[in-house]
């Protein structure tokens, strides 16, 4: 529903369009380096993971972010990572 929302408030759908492939590799690679890089890229601070990401994106590809930021919401379903700075490494 998103893609519609925002079509209408902006009147076009050209911004969006230009960040979805970059929004597809953030959500599924499992590469920590592509990941930090688009998140530095959009200045991204905290990421969002809830039921819709759970049910597109693969597990082994969200678990980047539990394993590496700091959450700062978590409920049965939702969690919210916070992205500042260097992110947290597992002894790798």
């Amino acid at each position: 529903g998103w893609a519609g929302h925002e079509h209408q408030w902006r009147g076009n759908y050209e911004e969006q369009a230009r960040r979805e492939s970059d929004l597809e590799i953030l959500f599924t690679s499992t590469d920590p380096l592509m990941t930090d890089l688009l998140l530095e890229k959009y200045h991204i601070a905290y990421v969002y993971i809830g039921p819709l990401e759970r049910q597109k994106y693969p597990q082994e590809a969200l678990d980047k972010f539990t394993t590496r930021y700091p959450v700062v919401y978590q409920n049965s379903g939702v969690a919210i990572y916070r992205v500042d700075g260097e992110p947290e490494h597992s002894g790798e």
